[in-house]
């Protein structure tokens, strides 16, 4: 690796919610994880920096998690 400087986006789209994650790096001497999430998904936070870390070893890391669910309207 010769830079620690990145950003990343994924989404997916289940049958009743959506999900999407920023991911923006940047250069840093120890590792430093800034962690978004809405309150849904808050109990999950932990978890989240664990396989962040597992992963990382240096950088600041912001990531923005986005939790939406989504009512499918049926027509007859």
């Amino acid at each position: 690796m010769k830079s620690m400087t990145g950003y990343g986006r994924g989404a997916v789209t289940g049958d009743d919610f959506s999900v999407s994650v920023d991911l923006k790096t940047v250069n840093n001497r120890f590792l430093d994880v800034h962690l978004r999430t809405g309150s849904e998904l808050s109990p999950l936070e932990p978890a989240i920096k664990r396989r962040i870390s597992s992963r990382l070893s240096r950088g600041r890391v912001d990531v923005t998690v986005s939790f939406e669910r989504t009512v499918q309207v049926l027509t007859s």
